[in-house]
């Protein structure tokens, strides 16, 4: 059996879309941080609100339609998005949401059976696999008891991203655990931190405290640049261990009324 004939789509709503956009910050933050944000998306959150807790830098409406359109795999011009999206503090999440919402559709398990009786979690598990396979991820040695480790450190955002899709609301916290090269480095890109400020005030009284800049900020570029490029020792997705645990969550969502 294909792996995408466990999946059908259905019409999204505005409550789907908010949920997920809600679940991929909050993953999102939960990487940079290390834990839950406090902040809670509603329709009601203005666009301005929205585009600040993203912490992304957007110059303007159109950089954030353009993000929309990848996240969601669109292709709608920008006066349809400006429509939602401008001005900033006057728009809301409930006209963005009701518009993807008219664009995207839900991926929904469809339950199959194996052997002669229906299997949800085993349907689950193929859809997964036909998901990442959609997003260009090798799946040939991917079986219910491969640990989901190794490809949440090298398919991150095509694994993650298709959960969210498929379990809004339920992802557990991603735990993103540094290498210890990665610690020291972001120690060190603190103090050059703390450097620049002292700098920053030694230079009122002394004009060559300036010349201190010329030597930090290729230190600050390269020691950045290093502790960017280098991976995480691993990433964890709650209690969740194999493709397994994760085929058991997907089977406990229901998303036919999405």
């Amino acid at each position: 059996m294909e792996s995408t004939e466990c999946i059908e789509r259905v019409p999204a709503t505005p409550e789907y879309v908010l949920t997920v956009l809600q679940d991929w910050y909050r993953t999102e933050y939960c990487c940079e941080y290390g834990r839950f944000p406090q902040t809670e998306f509603q329709f009601e959150t203005t666009v301005d609100e929205w585009d600040c807790e993203l912490g992304y830098e957007f110059y303007s409406w159109k950089d954030l339609s353009r993000y929309l359109n990848t996240m969601w795999r669109l292709e709608l011009d920008q006066q349809m998005w400006k429509e939602v999206l401008y001005p900033e503090e006057d728009q809301t999440l409930r006209g963005v949401c009701e518009l993807i919402a008219q664009h995207v559709t839900v991926p929904v398990i469809r339950e199959e059976t194996f052997f002669g009786k229906p299997c949800r979690p085993a349907s689950a598990f193929l859809a997964i696999r036909g998901l990442l396979e959609a997003k260009g991820v090798d799946v040939s040695d991917v079986g219910p008891a491969t640990e989901l480790g190794p490809y949440l450190k090298a398919h991150f955002r095509a694994l993650v991203g298709s959960l969210l899709l498929l379990v809004p609301g339920r992802l557990p916290g991603v735990c993103v655990v540094r290498t210890t090269l990665q610690k020291v480095l972001n120690r060190i890109i603190f103090c050059l931190i703390g450097l620049w400020l002292a700098g920053a005030l030694l230079a009122c009284v002394e004009p060559r405290v300036l010349y201190l800049f010329l030597i930090l900020v290729p230190l600050y570029l390269v020691v950045h640049f290093i502790a960017y490029r280098l991976g995480p020792a691993r990433i964890e997705l709650g209690e969740l261990q194999t493709f397994r645990d994760l085929a058991e969550l997907v089977a406990e969502t229901d998303l036919t009324g999405a």
